[in-house]
This record gives structure tokens, sequence and C-alpha cells, in this order.
């Protein structure tokens, strides 16, 4: 089904889907396992589309990965976002935080 018009689903991203993502992240950080993910969450009719794309090469992807990632790029940038990652010296556990910038 195609939609048509002006939609937002940034919500069902932020809640559902960037949680996913973060441990997704970190399993390819700690694994140096390149990879490339783009979504498209909103169409804002003039203001366009907004995406959240994530690539990280790590140094091993093939010419392929990097021709997609290329692809995937947006014209401009429609949304900043910052990684934090602690680790609990008492625990040892580690978290992964990721927060819009701008």
């Amino acid at each position: 089904m195609i939609l048509h018009g002006e939609w937002d689903k940034e919500d069902v991203y932020d809640s559902e889907i960037a949680p996913l993502m973060a441990k997704i992240i970190e399993i390819c950080k700690r694994e140096s396992i390149p990879m490339a993910a783009t979504f498209q969450y909103c169409d804002q009719g003039e203001n366009g589309p907004g995406y959240c794309t994530t690539t990280m090469p790590n140094g091993r992807a093939s010419e392929r990965l990097l021709r997609v990632i290329g692809a995937m790029q947006p014209e401009h940038a429609h949304v900043t976002l910052a990684e934090t990652q602690v680790t609990d010296p008492v625990t040892g556990r580690t978290t992964l935080t990721i927060r819009r910038v701008t």
C-alpha cells in the first residue's frame, strides 16, 4: 500500500525501532560488523521526508556496501544524533544512549 500526502511515524521510530537499533549498533561496533540501515519515518509535504540513517563501514565494508551507504545518505540532514556509552564500574553493565542533538 502506498501512502500519499503528509504522514509522521517518528513516535513509532523513537519508541519501537530506536531501542532495537541501539542494540544492533552496539553489536556491530563490538564485532566490527559493517552495517547500513535507513528509515523514512515521515513525509512533511513541502519540508520533505524525514530519515534516520545509520552507517558503520567499520573499515571492512565491501565496495558494494560502500555504494549502498552512499546512495542511502539524505540530501541534507534533518536530525543529528549523538551516542553516549556508559559502563557502570560496579556491575560492568554498559548502557548505550542515542539522543537527538538537532
